[in-house]
């Protein structure tokens, strides 16, 4: 789980694979807690839509959130990581 560097709510729009952006709200350290690694994490839940429209649409949900390490092995390798290195971070639990 990434660590948080305030107390403060977190609100911000992530753009993810192919150009795709997702919006996150969580507002407390439980809430950041359980949408990174919380059972439910990766999951699909109802929520409220975002109260702002862009060019008279209201913004959907199109992708959930990856899983805690879901992505893990592709972004480390594009970071120019090889397989031995990527297996000896797991191993030390420096990545999932």
């Amino acid at each position: 789980m990434p660590a948080r560097d305030n107390p403060g709510a977190v609100y911000d729009v992530f753009t993810v694979r192919n150009g795709e952006q997702i919006f996150l709200a969580a507002v407390s350290d439980a809430q950041w807690l359980l949408f990174c690694d919380g059972p439910k994490a990766g999951e699909t839940v109802k929520t409220t839509l975002f109260p702002i429209t862009l060019e008279g649409h209201r913004l959907g949900v199109r992708l959930s959130p990856p899983k805690l390490g879901e992505h893990s092995t592709e972004l480390l390798r594009g970071m120019g990581c090889t397989d031995a290195e990527i297996a000896d971070m797991r191993v030390r639990g420096i990545v999932s």
